[in-house]
């Protein structure tokens, strides 16, 4: 399915960001219970030889900025994969399924990485339902970030400073394909200036397994949230997985104040699935809530946007397969 550009989700949620990322108290989750979430499988197979990525140089970057060669010290930025905490490379996914790929990153240059000075950008391969740019968390490698933690709950250990030296998790969200057999994802850690501190990938195989069907909330919809407070229209693309009653998706806002931002959506469905509530959060907010309607045509959702602690209320509507509600028109 062709992948949509990402606008931006957060006129009104970068207003609601803390003077600081600290370790706020834990929410209450919106969910009578912990939804399930997707899972790896509990045996990950061993990569034969041919599954080992090489960056290339025929690799073209999605967006490059050359810094002057004066602008910073020799070595001042640079970076030492260490790990695959999460999905190492040939892990087999089942097809659709929504997952987190860390990657652990050592600061081996002499200069601290200051927080939204970085960005994961695309640079070949598949794109596995990613952005073209991600702004790239630096998370203590303990606790482990987990897919648990995203969504219902603030991001605790997250850093806002990494010193020389200091070793870092980097997380990205991602989606299996629905075919195929081996994927790979070709990132690069960079800085604003357009600094490649460290090249990085993800490799998987599709393993057997159900695929999403027509009628579930699984896949990727264009989507519209309309905000009330000041009538502001976001447009984006959506990114959900299905598994049973629960939902887990994401999208990445793009420009604005939180470009690259990852917002995680968190949910259940209800009614037969034809409507779905929950919640979706950036990573340094409190979740919002969601209450969504899916068309009799299942090809097409509308809903509300609400939060409990502030005054916000929106619309939120989309669709797929080319069944775009008027509403939603971009």
């Amino acid at each position: 399915m062709q992948k949509l550009l990402l606008c931006c989700v957060v006129g009104v949620l970068s207003a609601c960001a803390p003077s600081r990322l600290g370790q706020p108290a834990p929410l209450t989750p919106v969910f009578a219970s912990p939804p399930a979430t997707a899972t790896a499988p509990t045996s990950t197979p061993t990569p034969s030889a041919t599954l080992a990525p090489t960056v290339t140089a025929s690799l073209t970057p999605t967006a490059s900025v050359t810094a002057s060669p004066t602008s910073l010290p020799e070595g001042c930025l640079q970076a030492e994969v260490v790990g695959d905490p999460t999905v190492p490379d040939g892990t087999a996914l089942p097809p659709g399924t929504v997952f987190l790929k860390l990657w652990r990153v050592r600061n081996s240059g002499t200069c601290a990485w200051q927080w939204g000075d970085f960005h994961l950008v695309f640079a070949g391969g598949d794109d596995l339902s990613g952005p073209p740019q991600a702004r790239a968390y630096f998370f203590s490698p303990e606790p482990q970030l987990s897919l648990d933690a995203l969504g219902s709950t603030l991001w605790g250990n997250m850093r806002q400073t990494v010193e020389p030296g200091e070793v870092v998790d980097i997380p990205l969200m991602l989606r299996v394909p629905l075919r195929g057999s081996i994927y790979r994802s070709y990132w690069r850690l960079e800085s604003g200036e357009g600094r490649v501190l460290a090249n990085l990938w993800v490799v998987i195989a599709v393993a057997p397994g159900r695929w999403p069907t027509a009628d579930s909330w699984a896949g990727e919809w264009l989507h519209i949230n309309t905000w009330f407070l000041n009538n502001l229209k976001d447009a984006g693309t959506l990114v959900l997985e299905q598994d049973g009653e629960d939902l887990l998706g994401f999208f990445y806002p793009v420009g604005g104040p939180s470009n690259g931002d990852l917002v995680v959506v968190r949910g259940y469905v209800l009614d037969e699935g034809r409507r779905a509530m929950g919640v979706f959060s950036l990573v340094w907010d409190q979740p919002l809530d969601f209450t969504w309607t899916m068309l009799a045509n299942r090809n097409q959702f509308s809903g509300e946007i609400s939060s409990r602690r502030i005054d916000i209320h929106g619309s939120w509507c989309g669709g797929r397969n080319g069944l775009i509600p008027p509403a939603c028109s971009p």
